[in-house]
C-alpha cells in the first residue's frame, strides 16, 4: 500500500525476485528513494531503466500511436472548421483586435511567462503542483534535482522573471520622465530594490539545483 501512495501507482505492483545469478550477483543499494520522485516521472521508460539498472534485464516498451493521431486530426479539424464558420466575421475581428495595444502586451506577456514557467513541460510531463521531503515529509516547492521541476516553482520563477522586467522598464521608462528629484530618486530605488530581490530569489533557487553554477564563474568566463 505505501509504494502506491508515494509513487501514484493506480495498480497493484508485481514484486519478482531474480537469484543473484540471474541478476549477475549482489545488487547495489537502491537510490529510487520515496519522495524522490515525480509521479509524473514514474513513466514506462524510468521504470523500465530502473530495472535494467538493477537486473540487467531490458523491458520493450510499446506505444499506440493512434491516440496522439486522433487526438492531432481532431483538433485541425476543429480549428478549420471554426475558421470556415467565421470566415465572413475574421476581418473584422481582425482589425478591431489590431488596434487594441493592451491586448498585444497581455497575449506578449503571457507568453513570456509561459515560456519561462514551464507550463507545456508541466503539462506533458504530469508534473505535480508540489513535492514532499522524504524525512520531514514537508511540502516542498522547489525541486532540488537539475532538470525537473514543480509545478509551482515554475509558475513562482515566471512571475519572479516578469516582476524583474516591469522593474525595468520603470526605471527605463517611468522614471526619467518624473519631473520632482525626491519622486524620481524613491521611484529609482524602489525599483531597484524590486529588481535586486526578485533576481536574488531566481539566481538562488538556481545555485540551488545546480551548486557548480556561480556569478563569479559566469564572470570570469564572459571577460
Amino acid at each position: 500500500m505505501i509504494p502506491r501512495l508515494q509513487y501514484n501507482i493506480q495498480h497493484a505492483p508485481l514484486f519478482v525476485h531474480f537469484e543473484p545469478t540471474e541478476a549477475g550477483g549482489s545488487l547495489p543499494r537502491t537510490s529510487f528513494l520515496p519522495g524522490s520522485q515525480f509521479a509524473g516521472e514514474l513513466d514506462a521508460e524510468n521504470a523500465a531503466g530502473f530495472v535494467l539498472g538493477r537486473t540487467g534485464l531490458r523491458v520493450d516498451i510499446y506505444r499506440s500511436p493512434w491516440g496522439k493521431i486522433i487526438t492531432a486530426v481532431t483538433l485541425l479539424l476543429t480549428l478549420g472548421a471554426t475558421a470556415y464558420v467565421a470566415r465572413d466575421k475574421l476581418s473584422l475581428i481582425f482589425d478591431a483586435v489590431r488596434g487594441f495595444r493592451p491586448l498585444w502586451l497581455l497575449a506578449g506577456v503571457g507568453c513570456y511567462y509561459i515560456a519561462v514557467s514551464g507550463i507545456l513541460y508541466d503539462i506533458i510531463r504530469s508534473v505535480p503542483f508540489a513535492g514532499v521531503d522524504p524525512k520531514s515529509r514537508r511540502m516542498v516547492l522547489v525541486s532540488s534535482s537539475s532538470g525537473t521541476q514543480y509545478v509551482a516553482e515554475g509558475l513562482l520563477v515566471g512571475a519572479f522573471n516578469i516582476f524583474c522586467a516591469v522593474a525595468v522598464v520603470i526605471m527605463a521608462k517611468v522614471v526619467p520622465k518624473i519631473k520632482n528629484p525626491g519622486t524620481r530618486s524613491m521611484a529609482l530605488l524602489a525599483a531597484g530594490v524590486t529588481f535586486v530581490f526578485f533576481y536574488g530569489q531566481i539566481y538562488g533557487w538556481y545555485r540551488l539545483k545546480n551548486q557548480w553554477y556561480s556569478l563569479g564563474r559566469l564572470l570570469s568566463t564572459q571577460s
